[in-house]
């Protein structure tokens, strides 16, 4: 979703004059930028890559790091009680500890159902 709409306030704001008292929305989405806790993404084709999408974004005119201004767009439109949560995920099985591992390996798995994290 976080590159799907050219004004994503305006896609909350709509949902919020939808919405009735008492109503929730929900929107889960991923920010998008490969990192590593110890630097090894540092100069890699990887980092590469994704500044080139960054940039390929912006040509049509979309944020492709918008996900982190959800929380305050949805005050802006009138949402009460927001929360945000945040999530690392690991993209491959190199983490320590079962849990990040299997966790890597979700890509893989066809029955992201039977997963109990």
């Amino acid at each position: 979703m976080f590159s799907c709409f050219g004004d994503p306030a305006a896609v909350f704001k709509q949902a919020y004059n939808a919405l009735t008292p008492g109503s929730y929305f929900e929107i889960q989405d991923v920010y998008f930028k490969p990192h590593s806790d110890d630097g090894t993404v540092n100069g890699t084709v990887l980092e590469r890559w994704n500044e080139m999408l960054i940039e390929a974004a912006k040509s049509i005119g979309r944020d492709w790091h918008m996900t982190p201004k959800y929380a305050g767009w949805f005050k802006e439109v009138g949402f009460e009680n927001v929360v945000e949560r945040v999530y690392a995920w690991p993209g491959n099985t190199w983490p320590k500890g079962k849990k990040q591992k299997t966790m890597g390996l979700v890509g893989e798995y066809r029955g992201v159902e039977n997963f109990l994290f």
